[in-house]
């Protein structure tokens, strides 16, 4: 995943990158990549932002377990 320092956070990449981790069973590692979204989403950026909303909602169900 990107560096933060390098780069500003895209809802896309953290949403990718926490699914990706869940499927490896990288569970806690998947847990913090949905809190960075949870934040992101929660920005002024983002909040407004349907794809990345729809990522979030995603993200959430494949983690709990709902979308396999």
């Amino acid at each position: 995943m990107r560096s933060a320092a390098k780069e500003e956070l895209d809802a896309a990449a953290v949403a990718f990158a926490g699914m990706a981790l869940h499927q490896l069973g990288r569970d806690e590692e998947a847990q913090a990549a949905l809190e960075r979204l949870r934040a992101l989403c929660k920005e002024e950026r983002f909040a407004e932002d349907q794809e990345a909303q729809g990522f979030l909602a995603e993200a959430e169900k494949l983690l709990a377990g709902e979308n396999k």
